[in-house]
């Protein structure tokens, strides 16, 4: 599906569309992903911070804001900045493509691409939208601190 729509069939544009043909449709159709409170917490963070940065950066920066490991003095106040310490930079970026996959965030094209929530992702970053009926497959980090919510304006 999410190759589909890359790769430009505007059949599989719309997310909420299931092809059941796959581990993640019918994981989804069964009702499983189901996400704990801590990794729904850790991906409404994410989700809100992506979307007080208004697609200005890409992923490397984010998930380095993320997790606090971004020393730049512009995110000093950024509320979201550090709301997910103690999660690996690898693990944020693994985290950024399932939420592309799901249509909660997009990715401009071009030689410098950015990412910036959908309006699908900023639901989601407020409880509007519910995660656990989208079929979210994270892998959460092991020994990860609690994301700390940070809701967005």
């Amino acid at each position: 599906q999410v190759i589909l729509a890359y790769f430009g069939d505007e059949e599989w544009r719309d997310p909420g569309r299931r092809c059941g043909a796959c581990d993640v449709c019918d994981d989804a159709a069964r009702g499983g992903g189901q996400l704990d409170d801590t990794t729904a917490d850790a991906i409404r963070s994410l989700l809100a911070l992506v979307g007080d940065l208004h697609g200005r950066f890409g992923r490397t920066r984010v998930a380095a804001i993320a997790n606090g490991s971004d020393d730049d003095e512009r995110f000093e106040e950024l509320p979201g900045r550090g709301a997910l310490r103690g999660w690996a930079q690898k693990d944020l970026l693994d985290l950024m493509r399932v939420l592309e996959g799901a249509g909660l965030i997009e990715v401009s094209r071009g030689e410098y691409p950015t990412i910036a929530t959908t309006r699908r992702g900023d639901a989601a970053a407020v409880g509007r939208l519910a995660l656990d009926r989208l079929g979210l497959r994270v892998i959460a980090p092991a020994g990860r601190r609690h994301a700390s919510h940070r809701p967005g304006p």
